[in-house]
């Protein structure tokens, strides 16, 4: 592990402004302080205050090179033309816009079919004649066929049409790259606004985009995997997990969340309508199905009681999904770390 101020101090300078700028460098050190690690220097099999400072300040880089670098590179670059932006030995930018079909999600492809049921039911109660709507002996009854079809209808259906714009960026020669512009990296103490999109400015955005993912990679994932995998997961209840490193603390929150899976819930729903709309007039029971063969073309009806509480029944089945949460409390001395 090495720690270097980048900064140089001018020596054939008068004394007086050499003391004033070393005060400087000084005042700016905290800053400028950098520290450079491989993959050899990283160990999460013993934690200690040490190492986990490691990884906050590998975060803390991860946030300070996406909003001076990342961002403002590609904010600008996703207004220029679509096609290839840069392309040179050092790697590749390339501005891809792709149209996206707007649709209803499985959610409110649910609540439609909620709400069609509640209108058919509401409204024949006041006496209304609807399509896909009979009453048997009191009992309000849907077409399945027909419902079912509307289900389909509004699955296929496009809302709209967005034009996603999104960079696509590729590193050709790592090694060149890294030793060009990465150094560059350590310097950078505003955001840096493309203009010209040449090797200079480019090169730092292709360099951030790897040290992003090298951090990632090396420390950020290793260090919470470690985290989590002191937490057991329970199922029923949330769980939380305090330990003390030195000065540091680290909580893991294990939370259990019920969810409701809507695309299941719509495949029973559809798979049930379809069922039941193949049904012959000998399956009619007079109490959940009902053959109306007063039509041209005769069909099966469902209780829309009844079509309700299947709906209800497939959406109290939920998946159990945990999520672990991680908290470190203190915020050790700012440095950057620079994989290498």
């Amino acid at each position: 592990m090495i720690y270097k101020n980048i900064s140089s101090v001018v020596t054939k300078v008068p004394t007086l402004i050499q003391i004033l700028l070393s005060i400087f460098l000084i005042m700016e050190q905290n800053q400028r302080l950098v520290k450079l690690l491989s993959e050899k220097d990283v160990d999460v099999s013993r934690l200690t205050e040490g190492n986990i400072s490691e990884y906050l300040q590998a975060g803390e880089t991860i946030k300070r090179i996406k909003t001076f670098v990342v961002d403002p590179f590609e904010s600008v670059a996703k207004q220029q033309q679509v096609g290839e932006l840069y392309s040179s030995d050092l790697g590749s930018v390339t501005i891809k816009q792709t149209p996206k079909k707007i649709t209803y999600t499985p959610k409110e492809l649910c609540t439609l079919t909620d709400s069609m049921i509640n209108m058919y039911l509401r409204q024949n109660s006041s006496d209304r004649r609807l399509d896909g709507v009979k009453r048997y002996d009191g009992q309000i009854t849907i077409d399945a066929a027909h419902l079912g079809s509307l289900v389909d209808l509004w699955s296929n259906q496009v809302l709209g049409v967005s034009n996603d714009v999104s960079l696509a960026s590729k590193a050709l020669d790592l090694e060149k790259l890294v030793s060009l512009h990465t150094p560059r990296l350590i310097t950078v103490d505003g955001h840096t606004i493309p203009n010209t999109f040449d090797d200079g400015e480019v090169g730092l955005y292709l360099s951030a985009k790897e040290q992003i993912k090298d951090i990632q990679k090396t420390l950020i994932r290793p260090f919470e995997s470690a985290f989590k995998d002191q937490v057991e997961s329970d199922r029923e209840q949330t769980q939380l997990d305090l330990k003390h490193y030195g000065n540091l603390s680290v909580a893991v929150k294990s939370v259990p969340r019920q969810e409701v899976n809507f695309q299941r819930v719509l495949s029973k729903t559809q798979d049930f309508l379809s069922q039941v709309s193949s049904m012959s007039e000998f399956d009619a029971d007079n109490k959940h199905f009902f053959y109306n063969n007063q039509r041209n073309e005769p069909t099966m009806y469902v209780s829309g009681d009844y079509l309700q509480s299947v709906i209800s029944k497939e959406k109290s089945i939920k998946d159990t999904k945990v999520k672990k949460e991680i908290s470190v409390l203190y915020k050790p001395q700012t440095a950057h770390i620079m994989m290498r």
